[in-house]
């Protein structure tokens, strides 16, 4: 994994300015962490069950609900349970001009 792991979920301080909200158990958020990272794209990832005001955070973008992954992006962008092709297109959007 491209992060860290410490008391409040895993956190990178080198990060590209993206932070992905979620749970370690989640089956998507897995798999997008697996998309980051095989695409060497550097995050920081916040576990909701471990951290209450990232879970308060999650819960605020997306209406009251927990809906992990929640992936904010540098550019303001939010995506939500994103599939491969979603964040691979957001990804895309964030390094071309």
């Amino acid at each position: 994994m491209n992060a860290t792991i410490d008391g409040k979920g895993d956190r990178r301080p080198d990060d590209d300015g993206i932070t992905m909200l979620g749970t370690t158990w989640c089956g998507d958020c897995v798999r997008s962490r697996a998309y980051l990272d095989a695409r060497s794209i550097h995050y920081a990832f916040i576990d909701v069950d471990l951290d209450a005001d990232a879970l308060k955070r999650c819960a605020a973008l997306n209406g009251g609900i927990r809906k992990v992954p929640t992936i904010l992006l540098p550019s303001g962008e939010v995506l939500v349970e994103p599939s491969d092709a979603d964040l691979g297109a957001a990804i895309d959007r964030l390094v071309s001009p």
